[in-house]
């Protein structure tokens, strides 16, 4: 079966990897620059492109009709159970961002009312309140600079903190991020590696990651066991797992908490960051979301009534995730036969799929290395055109929280602080798991 409206689009063969391609396939080119040549072959041979890694065939596809087949209307041919995927679980477990199958449905069906819309009242005062002391302590700093890729991993992880333990994260959360982004990048390593490493730098990077693991696991496993000890809070994640799942052992639940914590920490973290380089890369977008925030002007603090009417304020942040989407690229296994674009696709294959490069298409988007949030004022935008947060059945099941924690963040502190970003001009892409800022963003503060 075949989604009615795919075209048929002639398969596009960039050429293969010098003097080994034969071997290689493309690998050795991807591992050397990825983000570069998946775009470089997108603009030059279309929507539809296959590339061999070794032995094994990827379809690149960014047309968002057979984008929309994989990820929603034939999703039960393309699980998430890639190679990569397996590895990240190594870090983050078996959560409902890497599980498959039966085990994903039911810990998805134990999550979701944890997402019930009917929970946002809850949320919005507490992402409101942990906002709001955020802003108030860098204020009580008296700090003439700030680091926002700092700022932003603490806020995060303490709006998590809040939610899924009901308590602040203090001192632990620094170090929660300085273990999980070691095991990150040794993740990240690992699936870009060709040519293993000699045993001893091969040792030794397996050395920590048990250490970096194992520090991360007793950190979180003892915020749970915590949480565990309190009185029973509907609003309480932990509370709710072990309510919904009392026959679960401690790794079931460490799992969840690490899933989420990466996902919804790495992604709301990374594009608050980006928003504070947009901010100050495109000259004139900051008086915008200022004279926008002026209808405030006789209250201190932007609260969850309010953004709500910032328009110009989503639609910056939605231009901010298709320049920057926070999961650059990811993959799906075929695992029954199938046609896409009229090509025969055979269990085993894997399907790439990069919101990145669906988001500077110029097939797709006017511009599209142009930053316009006013493209965003239109509703005609195809649905699998804009995917910051994926698609389909395993849309990322915390998206709109993400949002909700990115816009009272930035509503309130351009409202309270003025600031000039310092170094944009050095920041570049680093395409790892996440979509993450070459450097540290720094900026200038005054405060008014």
């Amino acid at each position: 079966m075949q989604y009615k409206h795919q075209k048929h689009l002639p398969l596009g063969h960039p050429p293969r990897d010098n003097f080994f391609g034969f071997l290689t396939g493309h690998i050795l080119t991807l591992r050397q620059h990825r983000l570069d040549f998946m775009m470089e072959s997108m603009i030059k041979y279309g929507d539809f492109v296959e590339m061999k890694l070794l032995n094994k065939k990827t379809f690149i596809l960014t047309d968002p009709n057979a984008v929309g087949w994989v990820l929603k209307y034939n999703a039960n041919t393309y699980p998430k159970n890639t190679p990569g995927y397996k590895k990240v679980s190594k870090v983050i477990g078996n959560g409902v961002f890497t599980e498959v199958g039966d085990s994903w449905k039911e810990i998805r069906k134990v999550l979701q009312p944890f997402f019930n819309p009917k929970k946002f009242d809850f949320y919005n005062q507490t992402v409101n309140k942990v906002a709001q002391h955020t802003i108030l302590k860098i204020r009580n700093s008296n700090v003439n600079e700030l680091n926002i890729s700092h700022f932003a991993t603490e806020y995060t992880l303490q709006v998590l903190g809040k939610i899924f333990f009901s308590e602040n994260l203090g001192d632990e959360v620094m170090k929660i991020y300085e273990h999980l982004s070691i095991l990150i990048e040794i993740t990240e390593n690992q699936l870009t590696e060709f040519i293993p490493l000699p045993f001893g730098a091969s040792k030794k990077r397996r050395k920590d990651f048990k250490y970096s693991l194992s520090i991360l696991d007793n950190l979180i496993m003892n915020l749970i066991n915590d949480a565990r000890k309190k009185e029973f809070d509907s609003n309480n994640l932990i509370h709710s797992l072990v309510k919904a799942c009392p026959e679960k052992d401690d790794q079931f639940f460490l799992d969840q908490v690490k899933t989420l914590a990466f996902a919804g920490h790495e992604t709301s973290a990374n594009i608050i960051s980006w928003c504070f380089y947009f901010l100050g890369n495109e000259p004139g977008q900051l008086d915008i979301l200022k004279n926008e925030l002026d209808k405030f002007s006789d209250k201190k603090w932007i609260d969850n009534e309010d953004i709500h009417s910032l328009y110009k304020l989503d639609h910056f942040i939605n231009e901010v995730m298709r320049m920057r989407p926070p999961a650059w690229s990811f993959g799906r296994l075929c695992i029954q036969k199938d046609i896409i674009h009229g090509t025969d696709v055979i269990p085993g294959t894997l399907i790439t799929i990069s919101p990145y490069l669906m988001h500077h298409n110029p097939r797709l988007w006017k511009n599209p290395n142009q930053f316009n949030p006013e493209r965003f004022q239109t509703d005609d935008i195809h649905p699998f055109a804009f995917i910051p947060f994926g698609a389909g059945q395993r849309v990322c099941i915390g998206d709109r929280l993400a949002r909700l924690e990115i816009k009272l963040i930035l509503a309130n502190f351009i409202k309270q602080i003025d600031f000039t970003v310092t170094n944009y001009k050095d920041i570049e892409m680093e395409p790892l798991i996440a979509l993450r800022p070459s450097k540290e963003i720094l900026i200038d503060l005054k405060f008014k």
